[in-house]
């Protein structure tokens, strides 16, 4: 096998591995195990476990935020100057995330690893991807700004967050691992979870109408704004 081919098989097995376990459960023994190599080839390739941590970060977070930058550009050229809708920048949200890379067994590796990143929120790998990843957040509310200039910028990062977090809570417990979706339904009368436009149609429904939705909070009563520290920075 070639150095190449060496160093994909250990990605492809770390990034399986980080997605369903975490990256605090995850070994490099497990690793070598899987992938038949040994922990000289590991560290040639990627150096300390960090390092490897990192790769598997950016191999599972960056398709989907690119995509969804992509999406977004795509959008914003096709109004011409004007705001992009608020249906359309969900979409270029969400449907990234329904399309996301599937593991050998069709569970979302980006779903997973984003599980394991909300249960430890001070962890590496989570700064990791907050300080890579919160020009795409960003991007997204500002969108939302212009789309929808009635709402404060909390307003909008409230719903922004509620979306992002409820279609992965969704995406999650319809997950091969969970089951809890089909279980719930006793798979009655539920959509095709494997249909992923389907999916993708039921969560945009829902967000719209979700981000329409008047404020709930008094706005004279708000707190003034702070600047925020980067270990909160907006989630992606």
């Amino acid at each position: 096998m070639s150095t190449d081919s060496t160093k994909q098989k250990i990605l492809d097995v770390a990034t399986e591995l980080v997605a369903a376990k975490g990256t605090h459960d995850t070994t490099i023994r497990e690793i070598v195990l899987a992938t038949g190599s040994n922990v000289a080839a590991v560290n040639y390739h990627f150096g300390a476990k960090d390092a490897l941590i990192q790769q598997v970060m950016v191999n599972i977070f960056e398709p989907v935020n690119a995509q969804r930058m992509e999406l977004l550009r795509q959008f914003e050229q096709e109004v011409d100057g004007q705001p992009v809708p608020m249906p359309r920048i969900l979409e270029a949200l969400l449907r990234p995330i329904v399309y996301s890379a599937r593991g050998r067994d069709g569970g979302s590796l980006y779903v997973r690893a984003n599980q394991h990143l909300r249960a430890q929120p001070g962890s590496e790998a989570a700064r990791f991807v907050m300080s890579n990843y919160d020009h795409v957040a960003q991007a997204f509310i500002e969108a939302l700004q212009r789309a929808l200039p009635d709402f404060t910028r909390a307003e909008i990062i409230w719903r922004y967050e509620f979306v992002r977090g409820a279609s992965i809570h969704l995406m999650l417990i319809s997950d091969p691992q969970s089951g809890k979706l089909r279980q719930l339904s006793h798979d009655a009368g539920m959509i095709d979870l494997d249909d992923r436009e389907s999916v993708l149609k039921e969560l945009l429904e829902f967000s719209i109408h979700g981000f329409r939705a008047p404020p709930a909070w008094n706005r004279d009563q708000l707190i003034a704004a702070r600047p925020l520290e980067p270990a909160v920075q907006a989630d992606v």
